[in-house]
């Protein structure tokens, strides 16, 4: 059971968070309407499936020496802080063309943008390899990661799914 609530934890905390994927989910739904908007996450969360089953494979392949774990804990620390800090820095910097960019006509179809969006952003990548990383830690056998990541990202699309709803209430 320590899996399943900390996977369902872990996937809420996540989905809590505001990043480009919830950007792009309340842009898209408000748009296009909630059908667009359910494809984008749709393809939010095959990219997040198919993360998860690489770091699951790579996890067997790639052994990390116990002193380098809290180095690697240490930089991933550091570059989540800057890019976090990058992030916020782009939010007050107004960006040009904004119009432009939306009528290019780019990604037309939602479940591509948030395929894309999420496969395309390395904290994702980083997200799912730390939490290899504890699980490991902790000495998780395959089942119980399998039941971690399931109910992590079960978390992430409730969360998501939430948003939606509230969105066509709001319609």
């Amino acid at each position: 059971m320590f899996f399943v609530y900390s996977g369902i934890t872990s996937g809420l905390l996540l989905g809590s968070g505001i990043g480009n994927v919830k950007v792009s989910l309340i842009k898209t739904t408000l748009e296009n309407g909630v059908k667009a908007g359910s494809l984008l996450l749709g393809g939010v969360a095959l990219s997040d499936f198919l993360l998860i089953s690489i770091v699951n494979a790579g996890s067997s392949w790639l052994a990390i020496p116990q002193n380098w774990e809290k180095n690697i804990f240490l930089g991933t620390g550091i570059l989540f802080i800057v890019l976090g800090s990058l992030l916020l820095l782009k939010l007050f910097i107004e960006t040009q063309n904004t119009e432009s960019v939306q009528a290019s006509g780019k990604f037309k179809l939602p479940f591509v943008k948030g395929f894309l969006i999420n496969t395309l952003n390395p904290y994702n990548y980083l997200t799912w390899m730390g939490f290899m990383v504890f699980l490991n830690k902790i000495n998780a056998g395959k089942t119980d990661k399998l039941i971690f990541f399931f109910f992590a990202l079960l978390g992430m699309l409730i969360i998501d799914g939430l948003i939606l709803i509230n969105i066509r209430r709001a319609n």
